[in-house]
């Protein structure tokens, strides 16, 4: 399973969007159906579940999660897909950090 995270570093009160590919062990095989959730766990101990959406175009499952609320610190991302006659874990979590302000984009011009 790859978990995706956009953006890793993100503001409290932002979103960040969470991409998730599912492959069966035995087969390789796309899972496409199911119950697939986001389980974000915050620098608290709190946890927030979003269910996940499958994208038919990129071919990946994709949630939206709000940070509104999460304290400044790192915070971690396991998806958990459950169907009726299969469940999937992510082993490895996705990692980001929550900042207290946006952080700037720097811009380099050459002359």
């Amino acid at each position: 399973m790859d978990i995706g995270l956009n953006p890793v570093e993100c503001a409290i009160g932002g979103f960040l969007t969470v991409t998730a590919r599912i492959t069966r062990p035995n087969d390789g095989t796309l899972v496409e159906r199911g119950d697939v959730q986001a389980v974000t766990t915050f620098n608290n101990g709190s946890q927030r579940a979003s269910p996940m959406t499958y994208l038919v175009s990129g071919r990946n499952w994709s949630t939206q999660i709000s940070t509104s609320g999460a304290t400044p610190g790192l915070y971690s991302v396991a998806v958990i897909s459950i169907d009726a006659n299969e469940k999937f874990i992510s082993k490895n979590l996705a990692k980001g950090k929550i900042t207290t302000r946006l952080q700037a984009e720097t811009i380099t011009q050459t002359t």
